[in-house]
């Protein structure tokens, strides 16, 4: 908040209402970071690239720097690694099985 919007916000309301505002304001702004951080590092620390993007949508005014956001964007990313670890393991499970299949025919002949 501007020191202009300070004096204005003082002539509109009580003193004390308005110190109490502002650091309610404030307040819920610091919670709303300390609320944002685990998701951000947790994309960070697993999916760099997508963190990258996050950050540059934010800088660029594309999104905006909320919980919500980054909410959702860790959602994704938890769906996105889930569907990479069922797709290895049914590509893993599909080779054993074609192994499988070659040492049971090689002891047929």
């Amino acid at each position: 908040m501007s020191y202009t919007g300070k004096i204005i916000g003082r002539i509109l309301f009580a003193a004390a209402a308005g110190a109490a505002v502002g650091f309610g304001i404030g307040k819920t702004m610091n919670l709303t970071n300390e609320n944002i951080l685990p998701y951000s590092s947790e994309i960070a620390n697993k999916d760099i690239n997508r963190f990258n993007r996050i950050n540059n949508a934010i800088s660029q005014g594309e999104m905006k720097n909320t919980l919500a956001n980054w909410k959702n964007e860790y959602n994704k990313m938890m769906d996105s690694l889930k569907i990479d670890s069922i797709a290895k393991k049914a590509y893993f499970d599909g080779a054993q099985m074609v192994r499988d299949s070659i040492k049971v025919a090689a002891k047929i002949k």
